[in-house]
């Protein structure tokens, strides 16, 4: 079965097979509508041309499916935590962001300790996403509090970070063994896995002091690994 685009080449006499084929018409416009999924699908569907022709006249029966979408709204995920504190929907984001310090805190990630000018420090970061279900209804909102683990400097603030992560082959080749000998295979992920980890190094970290002001003038000597880390692979 193909996929993609089926595209003439008048020059060259023949017919090409791409995914990846860009319309300069339909990319240059700027009036697609915004806020609703539904909305900007017909609006592409009824309204855009591919070359000279209407859309509309190849996508008759996508029309049909379109009309039995439900209607959702799309939610704008913050990118730091400056757009979060300004964004409508700050009450749950401000939420879910407590609510990831207190699973920390219950984990005892961490522990606070005087700052000293010696002390190199790795800042943090709050990484946001929005889990939907199945029809595209939200599901619930997640914040991540990570370390800048670019901020690191390789052989200086950290020195081994090989990890022996599985390889796609082996996967395959557990996969096929599972299939032929007619098991059931199953998956599992563990929530906050990395948190489990303990730290094999001193490491220092900024702390978040917008949600925890007790803490400004310390910083967090981290005791369990945080996402981010350069080593945290490896001490997983």
């Amino acid at each position: 079965m193909l996929s993609g685009w089926l595209l003439w080449d008048l020059v060259g006499d023949r017919q090409i097979q791409s995914t990846s084929v860009i319309f300069p018409c339909f990319h240059s416009s700027n009036n697609t509508p915004t806020g609703c999924v539904k909305g900007l699908l017909s609006h592409i569907v009824n309204t855009e041309t591919l070359g000279q022709v209407p859309m509309e006249c190849y996508f008759e029966n996508e029309l049909k499916v379109i009309d039995t979408l439900p209607v959702t709204k799309d939610v704008a995920i913050p990118k730091h935590l400056g757009q979060e504190l300004s964004g409508l929907l700050l009450h749950e984001w401000k939420r879910v962001c407590e609510a990831e310090l207190q699973q920390m805190t219950l984990r005892d990630v961490w522990e606070a300790v005087d700052k000293d000018k010696t002390m190199k420090t790795i800042r943090h970061h709050w990484v946001f996403d929005i889990k939907h279900h199945a029809d595209g209804t939200i599901e619930n909102s997640k914040a991540c509090f990570v370390a800048r683990g670019d901020c690191q400097r390789p052989g200086v603030d950290c020195t081994k970070t090989y990890v022996p992560t599985a390889s796609l082959m082996l996967l395959r080749l557990i996969l096929a063994h599972a299939m032929c000998r007619n098991w059931t295979l199953s998956s599992f992920d563990i929530s906050g896995a990395y948190l489990y980890s303990p730290v094999k190094e001193t490491v220092f970290i900024e702390p978040p002091t917008f949600f925890c002001p007790q803490l400004k003038g310390k910083v967090l000597c981290l005791k369990k690994v945080l996402y981010g880390m350069r080593e945290a692979g490896r001490f997983w």
